[in-house]
């Protein structure tokens, strides 16, 4: 069989999820073509898709082998080395990207979200402001400031970022837009109610379950919020009505939630009737 048909075979067992495969026939074609990148590129992502450290160790040293490497086999080494624990390697090797693709939107996210996870927020916000103020970009600002604390200025970006989303989505007609967007309602929710704003969050809770209305979590944060609020009879409904028939790993996220707010004496009734 030609080096071309034994690829295309290899790309058929991946696609269709037979890894062992997969990388039988890449072996055999690797011995016969060392220099062969294309197959070189295809092994590497079958190693990185089994996912044991020990395939993720010998899919780098495949993109370390070509012969004419691209931004994108660093993209592909970038998410490997996050995967292996290695952040820093990862965002530094987005970086190499972002410097030689500046206008590379897949690279940007993947650099931005790297320094997210290392809190380099100075870092973030400079690479935030050479993007597009784009629903996207600005509720990517709005991520950032509320991990870095400052709410206020969290609200302000994903206002921005629903503001701009409405311009592009309607999501009576496009129904695909409505998990967006109740995903910036929530955000913007998550934000006001750390900053004790339980009524805007309430009103985004509201927004948000209109949109998607079997999210547990989202109903599950509306009841936290109205306890927040001081309305103790709202909160234990939603919350109930969040755990109820929900899975043991579901139940279990959501009461972590709630354990996370106990340093708050008007949340410690209500976890004692949810335990």
């Amino acid at each position: 069989m030609m080096a071309e048909s034994r690829l295309r075979q290899a790309e058929a067992y991946l696609q269709f999820g037979q890894l062992e495969e997969a990388l039988a026939a890449l072996d055999g074609l690797l011995r016969e073509a060392p220099d062969d990148d294309a197959a070189r590129r295809l092994r590497a992502a079958v190693r990185q898709r089994r996912r044991g450290a020990d395939d993720l160790r010998a899919a780098l040293a495949d993109l370390a082998a070509l012969r004419a490497p691209q931004p994108d086999d660093d993209l592909q080494r970038s998410v490997i080395l996050e995967a292996l624990g290695d952040v820093e390697g990862a965002e530094v090797t987005a970086a190499r990207v972002c410097a030689a693709r500046p206008d590379d939107q897949r690279a940007a996210r993947r650099h931005f979200g790297l320094l997210l996870r290392r809190r380099n927020f100075e870092a973030a916000r400079r690479l935030l402001a050479a993007q597009p103020r784009v629903w996207d970009w600005l509720a990517a600002a709005g991520e950032l400031e509320a991990e870095a604390g400052d709410e206020p200025a969290a609200i302000a970006h994903f206002t921005a970022a629903l503001e701009d989303f409405d311009q592009h989505f309607d999501v009576e007609a496009k129904p695909f837009a409505r998990p967006l967007k109740a995903g910036l309602l929530l955000a913007r929710a998550r934000a006001a109610a750390a900053l004790g704003r339980f009524a805007l969050a309430e009103a985004d809770y509201d927004a948000a379950l209109a949109l998607v209305p079997d999210d547990r979590r989202a109903r599950f944060l509306r009841g936290l919020a109205a306890a927040g609020r001081g309305d103790p009879a709202r909160a234990l409904e939603d919350c109930r009505a969040a755990l109820e028939n929900g899975s043991p790993r579901e139940r279990a996220d959501l009461l972590a939630l709630l354990r996370g707010l106990l340093d708050q004496d008007v949340y410690q009734p209500l976890a004692i009737l949810l335990e």
